[in-house]
């Protein structure tokens, strides 16, 4: 969260994000006036966002692996056995009412 102020004697409207200012313009003293910069934030934050980079990339190259093993033993039992992912998907829907009759007898 950031808030907008104006300071008496700037020229200009500065946005102050917690515990690091934008550098301003002072017309009283006609200096530019640097903020105070967290620097522990800041490496914090770039290693938090490196972290969930990595993950997300993971994320990624787990999902299109997953994606194309499955797609790849639907087209082999399409090929070899000529079963299509119709009757695939129809007995994986089928799995838990088999198991919940296997665990009746």
């Amino acid at each position: 969260m950031f808030r907008v102020q104006r300071k008496p004697d700037y020229r200009t409207i500065f946005i102050e994000l917690p515990r690091l200012v934008i550098v301003d313009y002072c017309e009283q003293d006609g200096k530019y006036e640097g903020g105070s910069v967290n620097w522990f934030l800041i490496i914090a934050a770039i290693f938090i966002t490196w972290v969930v980079f990595n993950w997300l990339v993971n994320v990624l190259k787990t999902t299109l692996t997953t994606a194309f093993t499955v797609a790849a033993i639907i087209l082999m039992l399409q090929l070899v056995v000529g079963i299509g992912p119709q009757q695939v998907l129809d007995t994986i829907l089928s799995l838990p009412r088999l198991a919940i009759e296997a665990l009746q007898k």
